[in-house]
């Protein structure tokens, strides 16, 4: 899972001015797949939607869309198999 996540361009993606462009998604990602308890789950959702976007003023930026992808990786994995 999550094995393309450096064929992606990130750098070269819209996307918050905070970010550091090659890293942000691709680690908060990581770490979201990596939750291993639901306290985990919750600070890393947090930390996928500020590396995607404004989560408190519901704006996102286009690297979310290359995103979506991965998430459905996360999504599909079966967390009994982890």
């Amino acid at each position: 899972m999550l094995e393309d996540l450096a064929e992606v361009p990130w750098g070269s993606l819209a996307q918050p001015d905070w970010n550091a462009a090659n890293d942000e998604v691709p680690f908060a990602l990581r770490a979201l797949a990596a939750a291993a308890s639901e306290h985990e789950a919750r600070e890393t959702y947090h930390q996928v939607l500020f590396a995607l976007g404004n989560n408190h003023a519901g704006t996102y930026y286009p690297v979310a869309l290359a995103a979506v992808p991965f998430l459905g990786q996360i999504l599909e994995t079966d967390p009994e198999a982890m």
